[in-house]
């Protein structure tokens, strides 16, 4: 667990655009990332995907309609209603 200090710091190297995932490298010594740097900076990175989204939905109503047609062709959803987008 990361001391507010440390949180703080991510929260201003996020803003900054920096990397996180390589500052908590440097922090613990490790050539790695820890499994909590990895759900740190994912919580970071899943916050820009949300944003991304509220700015223009069509993008991603797009994006799951490509990837819906894709999974229904490979699993040979032809029209049947196997495969729904949500």
């Amino acid at each position: 667990m990361f001391s507010v200090e440390v949180l703080n710091q991510i929260e201003k190297i996020w803003e900054e655009g920096g990397n996180i995932a390589q500052f908590l490298r440097k922090l613990e010594q490790n050539v790695y990332n820890s499994k909590e740097a990895i759900l740190i900076s994912y919580e970071y990175q899943s916050g820009t995907y949300v944003d991304g989204y509220k700015k223009n939905p069509k993008n991603i109503n797009t994006y799951t309609k490509q990837l819906s047609d894709e999974i229904a062709s490979v699993i040979g959803g032809g029209g049947g209603g196997e495969v729904k987008r949500f």
